[in-house]
């Protein structure tokens, strides 16, 4: 390779580099304030609770239970976690065809948006002012005994298109992370572990395009 080249190569190493650069602070800038939360589905034996009694007591992931050995009535509590602020949270909950509908109680927000009766049913919880908070349990859905085991998972809430936080600047953030829940002898996900992969881009990487 003569000294030219090296030259143009070195310049076009640098021009994409800038260019990296360039969409990772854009990107950061566009992100929001929840930028590392996850979310799980905590589940417990059914029994008569309110928004305010018989809660669960959930100070980090590791309170968070995603195993449900029984094949009896349980609740199941939608739970996210490692949040800075919050104007609206929205989500889905899917779960086998063969357990019939929920009833679900709504918990947290000024205003509810949608309702979840059947599997695949969305719900949006809005705060009218910022709502700051690192753990946020917005309601509970109560299901019969299951005739088969299966899992509970959260999804995207279908009358918005969206599963996640939105923060008090109307930016929308993806959880990092989804734990699953199982059901009368279906293992659940560790809330804890992310469980997300990540390639990022090094300058290795960068450099191997050229090559």
């Amino acid at each position: 390779m003569d000294q030219t080249q090296r030259r143009i190569r070195l310049i076009q190493i640098a021009l994409l580099a800038t260019i990296f650069l360039s969409l990772l602070l854009s990107g950061t800038a566009l992100a929001g304030s929840n930028l590392y939360y996850k979310a799980a589905l905590h589940v417990m034996p059914h029994e008569e609770r309110i928004c305010t009694t018989a809660w669960p007591e959930i100070a980090d992931c590791a309170g968070i239970t995603t195993v449900y050995p029984g094949c009896d009535d349980f609740d199941v509590f939608p739970v996210f976690f490692d949040l800075v602020e919050l104007a609206r949270i929205e989500y889905a909950l899917s779960w086998p065809a063969q357990w019939g509908d929920c009833v679900f109680t709504p918990c947290a927000g000024d205003d509810i948006i949608g309702n979840i009766i059947s599997s695949g049913d969305g719900i949006a919880h809005e705060w009218d002012q910022c709502f700051q908070a690192e753990i946020v349990i917005p309601g509970y859905a109560w299901f019969s005994s299951p005739v088969t085991p299966g899992q509970i998972v959260l999804t995207t809430n279908p009358l918005t298109g969206f599963l996640g936080a939105t923060d008090c600047g109307g930016a929308r953030d993806f959880a990092i992370g989804l734990a699953a829940s199982g059901v009368c002898g279906i293992p659940g996900e560790d809330p804890c572990d992310c469980g997300c992969g990540s390639e990022p881009r090094t300058w290795s990487a960068i450099k191997s395009m050229f090559r």
